[in-house]
């Protein structure tokens, strides 16, 4: 094997990224940049976002001067699709709420009477009376009838995909509140701050008109979430704000380090997640929580076995089709079970990722003799990019095979996730294992609930 394909020396440049990116968020917020909704201090390793560029450029990887200089012009641009955004369904009232939850919705999430389920916690807006709930309409459709404990936030109907007369009022109104400092006011032009000075001014609204102690949310570190918990912590100090961990972390998880506006306290599904954010990325030990799964459950390996999950996001689709290529040449002949494509649900209209299918589909084909039905072949699903899917199929029994084409940000190391047992089959394919089953994800079942956790009147419950 070539030094190339040495797991523990990439490890190694993860652990030291890591540790670089920790810097840099300590480095921006002594010279006076907001951490907690900067664009570039939300280090995401996946998603096509500033502050995956900014990632790349502390890893000194090659054109990432270049990428990031594009990525600060994408995120400003994409300030023109930022505008209509208000609360146009929701409830009456707020008198009568002990708790506010933030999160997302699509039309789906809602059943003809008007009742809504969220899918990251697994709670029905009839099962907690007490919550109000605040949703982002992540399809922009709201449904005739919606739960008096409702709230949806959203952009108008008919309101324009790109608006240019917004992003230009955007742009004058920043330069005009940094006059004496252009450079800073660039970063603000942002389509992540427009967003989220728009939500936590609904959300301080109906923090105003209500009496609640706790403030929950889906968390995944993004700027609007910390601004929404500054915004309730500023509202009444008493205010108890808590984020979950609704997916397994990711496999370079420097998006959750530990900054400004991060929730009081962080609920995650495993006590391996619990030693990862308190030794790697910075939390206080005193703020996280492990819990049973309240999303993943005994019951949902149906989902899981026998497909090849196409991620959000990935950058280089030749890389992958080569991979895969190179991975099916290697498999003995008869050794996979049969492999279905299945894309990622918020991307089913994206060209690319539809190219990628069809082009998988027929490297399957080409090889075809790889494949066999049958009992005696083990359950085996492959991975595209950086996804918390793996680590749910593992928990599941399910072998998991990874091809990544950014192996740095995208891969999982024993060095960084030392419950796992990582064999490099490549450059860019790896095959994963897990030591001890709950490590990363304790699957749940129907009496885990956020009430369970936090009370049904908003209190904390005693950690166990």
């Amino acid at each position: 094997m070539t030094q190339k394909f040495r797991a523990d020396e990439l490890g190694a440049r993860q652990l030291r990224l890591m540790e670089r990116a920790s810097a840099f968020l300590r480095a921006e917020s002594q010279r006076g940049i907001d951490v907690a909704i900067a664009p570039e201090c939300y280090l995401n390793s996946w998603a096509r976002v500033v502050g995956k560029a900014r990632l790349r450029r502390l890893a000194g990887l090659p054109n990432s001067g270049i990428g990031l200089v594009v990525a600060r012009l994408r995120e400003a641009m994409l300030v023109a699709g930022q505008s209509g955004y208000e609360v146009f369904a929701g409830a009456e009232r707020t008198e009568g709420f002990r708790r506010l939850a933030v999160s997302w919705c699509r039309s789906s999430d809602f059943s003809a009477d008007g009742s809504y389920t969220d899918r990251y916690f697994r709670i029905s807006s009839r099962s907690s009376p007490t919550t109000l709930w605040f949703v982002i309409a992540l399809d922009q459709v709201v449904p005739e009838k919606v739960d008096s404990n409702i709230v949806i936030f959203g952009r108008k109907p008919g309101t324009r995909r790109i608006d240019l007369f917004y992003l230009l009022r955007s742009a004058v109104s920043v330069l005009k509140s940094k006059r004496s400092d252009v450079h800073g006011a660039a970063p603000l032009l942002s389509a992540a701050v427009s967003f989220a000075d728009q939500v936590t001014e609904a959300v301080a609204e109906r923090l105003k008109q209500g009496s609640f102690e706790s403030v929950v949310m889906p968390y995944e570190a993004q700027p609007f979430q910390h601004a929404v918990c500054r915004a309730a912590k500023s509202q009444d100090g008493a205010i108890k704000t808590v984020g979950y961990v609704h997916s397994a972390l990711p496999p370079l998880p420097t998006d959750l380090i530990y900054r400004a506006g991060a929730p009081d306290l962080l609920l995650v599904h495993g006590p391996g997640q619990v030693d990862m954010l308190a030794q790697n990325l910075g939390w206080p030990a005193g703020s996280l929580r492990a819990i049973a799964s309240l999303r993943y459950r005994v019951g949902d390996l149906g989902t899981l076995d026998g497909f090849i999950f196409l991620p959000y996001h990935f950058e280089s689709q030749l890389v992958i089709e080569k991979a895969f290529r190179d991975f099916l040449t290697a498999s003995p002949p008869g050794s996979l079970p049969p492999l279905a494509v299945r894309n990622h649900p918020i991307m089913q209209g994206s060209r690319v990722h539809a190219r990628l299918k069809l082009r998988m589909e027929a490297s399957m084909a080409s090889y075809s003799d790889r494949f066999a039905a049958g009992s005696r072949v083990q359950g085996v699903s492959v991975f595209i990019g950086a996804t918390a899917a793996i680590l749910e199929a593992l928990e599941h029994g399910v072998d998991a095979i990874h091809i990544c084409s950014q192996p740095l940000l995208e891969s999982h190391t024993t060095a960084v996730w030392k419950g796992l047992s990582v064999e490099r089959l490549g450059e860019h394919v790896f095959r994963y294992r897990l030591a001890v089953r709950g490590t990363y994800i304790e699957l749940g079942d129907e009496s885990d609930s956020i009430e369970a956790c936090l009370g049904p009147q908003g209190e904390f419950s005693t950690p166990q």
